[in-house]
Formats: C-alpha cells, structure tokens, sequence
C-alpha cells in the first residue's frame, strides 16, 4: 500500500528503489490517502502499481534476500496453525496477506518472519490464553506451508 507517508519518504529523498527486484520503481497494490497523494501518483513514473500476485506472492517475496516479516495472530495452536483476522467464525480484521508474506520470507535468502500476539485476552470480561491445544470450531488456521523459491 502507498500512503501520504510514503509519498513524504520519496520526496525527502528517503526512497532511493535500488533493490533486487522490481529495481529503478516503486511497487504496490494500491493507495489510500489524500488527494495530494492521488496527484502524486497520477503519471508518476517512480511508482507502479501491480497485481497483488506480482507484489505480495510467495514465489515473488522469496526471491528479496533478507526480508523480514511482521505479521499480527489473534491465536495459535500447538500444532503450530495461527488465526490472524478470525476465531470461532468471528472476524477481528480484515483478511491480508499474513500467509504469503511468512511463507515468503521463511524461503527468502536469509530471511525471517515474526508472528507477534499477547498472550492473553479478555473475551466477554474473562481473561483467557491466546496459546491454544486446538482451535475452537468455526477458527481457520493458516498451516505452515513450504514453498520452493525459483531465483530465474
């Protein structure tokens, strides 16, 4: 995503987009922002605006060397299964792209991901653990997933 605070970054000359891929530009999926935002956009060349498949896909995160994830969780199981939007067929937030991003940056060279949650939570004024043996029904776990990065 672009916002206001990227556009600020470009312009102090924070944002230099030499990097492996996608090199000379910036790329994202899309803005939300200000109408000076929107104005800087229109017609920018430093700027592209690309599939999210092209931008956030595992087989295209893998292939950035030392890329670090920082993904949110809601719960995690023992087996190793993490709700990040809903639980119990409650949604919390928006769906994301929380599973490309971890099993990119696992495949990455020299990369790392980080799922960050509290360990407990309050539901209905009860305080409970957010490390759980096993789902309750109605929660989708996103399993740990290995994926194959091509560098071609």
């Amino acid at each position: 995503m672009i916002s206001d605070g990227v556009m600020r970054l470009h312009e102090a000359g924070k944002v230099t987009n030499r990097k492996p891929l996608y090199d000379g530009f910036t790329v994202a999926t899309f803005a939300l922002g200000s109408q000076r935002l929107y104005r800087w956009l229109d017609g920018n060349p430093s700027v592209r605006m690309l599939p999210v498949t092209d931008v956030n896909g595992p087989s295209v995160l893998c292939r950035r060397p030392r890329l670090t994830s920082v993904n949110g969780a809601l719960s995690i199981d023992l087996a190793g299964q993490v709700a990040a939007d809903a639980i119990g067929g409650r949604q919390y937030s928006g769906a994301g792209g929380h599973e490309s991003f971890v099993s990119g940056a696992v495949a990455a060279p020299e990369g790392r991901s980080f799922l960050c949650l509290k360990s407990t939570a309050k539901v209905g004024g009860t305080r409970v653990s957010t490390i759980v043996p096993a789902f309750a029904g109605g929660t989708r776990g996103s399993p740990r997933r290995v994926i194959t990065c091509s560098t071609s």
